[in-house]
């Protein structure tokens, strides 16, 4: 649960959910000047280590395209 909360990708769907609320509720919002906002915000974050980028990660180990000791099949 840590790592998900240290997911950049997270927290701008979060922000971008709430921006959709807050339109949904009548405000008017720029949405180009947010999402730049949004992304100069979380690429701060990332640059100060709080955020971690998510490149997709490792697959997991259930994953039916990797061997048992977790490598990948080359396809």
């Amino acid at each position: 649960m840590k790592e998900k909360l240290k997911s950049a990708s997270l927290w701008l769907a979060i922000a971008g959910g709430v921006i959709l609320l807050l339109q949904a509720f009548g405000m008017k919002i720029d949405v180009p000047m947010a999402n730049e906002a949004l992304s100069a915000v979380s690429g701060l974050l990332i640059l100060l280590g709080i955020l971690k980028k998510s490149d997709g990660g490792e697959p997991p180990a259930d994953n039916p395209e990797t061997e048992d000791d977790g490598k990948e099949l080359i396809k």
